[in-house]
């Protein structure tokens, strides 16, 4: 599954549906859309997929969207984020 496609559909399908939908992904989005993604999941493991599935590809995130992420992840996905972006962890 393409980025575009799954980017103008993930909020019409339900929890299950996203999760199978990401492990499909080949490729992902800029930062801002990963963020904006991962704002609207409500599942948190759906969430979590999102954003390694986005490390792995290469996807940066500027510190403003990872202090905006963070408020919604565990402090352990938060600070993976942090390191990953190669900045120190701001509590």
């Amino acid at each position: 599954m393409e980025w575009w496609e799954f980017f103008e559909r993930y909020q019409d399908w339900t929890g299950i549906t996203q999760r199978v939908k990401l492990s499909q992904l080949r490729e992902m989005g800029t930062g801002e859309e990963v963020a904006i993604v991962a704002r609207h999941m409500q599942d948190a493991q759906n969430k979590k997929l999102l954003l390694r599935k986005a490390m792995h590809y290469g996807v940066r995130f500027s510190p403003a969207q990872i202090r905006e992420l963070e408020r919604e992840l565990p402090p352990e996905l938060a600070m993976e984020l942090w390191e990953y972006a190669g900045l120190p962890w701001q509590d």
